[in-house]
């Protein structure tokens, strides 16, 4: 978060923050730079800043939904330690990733090579195949995979963008225990900035969940096509949104209050 209100750098059109070696309570900056900035910004050519590229300081659809945490989910983390949380976080982020990969494969090449013993991933692949078959038209209706969308400030990869015949719309690939609530959140906001990039009109939204734990391959397939409701959801993110900025403005002033502090001290 640090940093995304920055000042816009002269030189390279990219915007820039102070570097420093100090902790930041959770702010930390342990950067290599390479050259001080040529725009004066406090005491700019005493000290090196980092400059990032605008699109490096956009938030995901994903980054702002993830600022608000579901109550449910925050009882999971209350309930479990630290390291329990951390390890089954980074557990669901490797299959989720390699099943990703296998299935955009699969789309692409006609054929993937799921990994053998790998019990989560091997489930999840199977519950695909049992998904194609009940849905033979879907591959052929995927039209990107992984498009990068912009919406203003925001930036989104929709798993899946599909035309079929008489309609289109978003879907999204999950390998988690249950379609949550916000997934039509995200779905949603990703089928709106999709329509105003491309000024295309109503669409559905749609997410399937492929079981990780059912050895026989299961999956849970669920589309919203009632356009109202999605408009619901679309207002639900711009909700997220005014919250996850507010964060990021408090959060930048705190910065500055104690980067203030320590430069006064040093």
């Amino acid at each position: 978060m640090v940093g995304r209100s920055g000042v816009r750098c002269a030189e390279r059109g990219t915007k820039c923050r102070p570097a420093s070696r100090f902790m930041l309570s959770e702010y930390a900056y342990e950067l290599e730079l390479d050259r001080p900035c040529s725009l004066p910004y406090r005491n700019c050519a005493d000290y090196r800043v980092l400059c990032q590229k605008d699109e490096d300081l956009m938030p995901s659809v994903t980054e702002v939904l993830d600022y608000l945490t579901e109550p449910e989910l925050l009882n999971w983390f209350r309930n479990n330690s630290k390291k329990k949380c951390e390890e089954i976080s980074k557990e669901a982020l490797r299959v989720g990733s390699a099943v990703d990969a296998l299935v955009q494969q699969d789309i692409r090449e006609g054929g993937y090579l799921a990994p053998e013993g790998d019990a989560p991933i091997v489930n999840c692949m199977r519950g695909w195949e049992k998904f194609k078959r009940d849905y033979p038209k879907f591959v052929e209706s995927v039209r990107f995979m992984q498009k990068e969308i912009r919406e203003g400030e925001v930036v989104g990869h929709p798993d899946f963008i599909r035309d079929e015949i008489h309609r289109w719309g978003i879907t999204d690939l999950k390998c988690s225990s249950g379609i949550r609530s916000r997934y039509w959140t995200q779905t949603a906001k990703y089928l709106d900035m999709e329509r105003k990039m491309e000024n295309r009109g109503e669409g559905f939204i749609s997410v399937l969940r492929l079981d990780k734990t059912a050895s026989e391959g299961a999956y849970e397939y669920k589309e919203i096509i009632d356009f109202e409701y999605i408009k619901y959801e679309i207002e639900v993110f711009e909700a997220y949104l005014t919250a996850f900025n507010h964060n990021v403005r408090n959060r930048e002033q705190i910065r500055r209050m104690l980067e203030e502090e320590l430069f006064d001290v040093i």
